[in-house]
């Protein structure tokens, strides 16, 4: 168990300052390349996981803490439903939108992290109301058919719009892309394969 740096205040103090930095922590980095921004607000904790200190980690996430230190570390970052995980403890930015998530290398660790932590909680009326699926969420990491409706976030507009024609037709390949189209969830607008290129 320990404690992650994370960007002060969770990005709201300033405009212009560098995500994952706080004065007590000093400043997070990606392992990956120690020049590039670690994402923020829970930068320390996705940089961590990223590094191979831990299986998994937890971040707090008002609007892009968990996602974006995920996408910038190559991780699995689940940001959970308000009320799904407690918030007792939590300094929150908002109590309509702050949730408690889970980074992860894999989708099943994220998920058994996820199984972990989400319940009921008499510290947080949030959770009093939510419904999770009895036995958890990592029965259904067993079959492809239970990720069947399944929606899954791609950073196009940071990532991947950057790629060429050969990357493109991996990751479609990879996606499995029916039909051959791809929702551009960013954008909001479909994507044929030759508009990709």
């Amino acid at each position: 168990m320990g404690h992650a740096t994370l960007s002060e205040w969770a990005d709201m103090r300033s405009n212009l300052y560098s995500e994952g930095y706080s004065a007590r922590g000093d400043q997070a980095r990606s392992p990956y390349n120690l020049t590039t921004n670690p994402g923020g607000s829970s930068s320390g904790s996705a940089a961590a996981v990223a590094a191979n200190m831990v299986a998994f980690s937890l971040g707090t996430e008002t609007d892009g803490s968990v996602i974006n230190p995920a996408e910038r570390n190559s991780l699995v970052g689940i940001k959970p439903t308000v009320g799904l995980t407690s918030r007792a403890g939590v300094i929150p930015e908002s109590h309509n939108q702050d949730t408690v998530g889970c980074f992860a290398r894999t989708v099943r660790d994220a998920t058994y992290c996820l199984d972990g932590i989400y319940g009921m909680d008499s510290h947080d009326n949030y959770t009093l109301v939510q419904e999770a699926p009895s036995g958890g969420f990592a029965q259904f990491l067993a079959r492809k058919e239970d990720l069947k409706g399944m929606k899954f976030g791609l950073p196009w507009m940071s990532f991947w719009q950057h790629a060429n024609a050969n990357q493109l037709d991996q990751l479609l390949d990879l996606v499995g892309n029916p039909h051959g189209l791809v929702k551009c969830m960013p954008c909001f607008k479909s994507l044929t394969p030759d508009s990709l290129a």
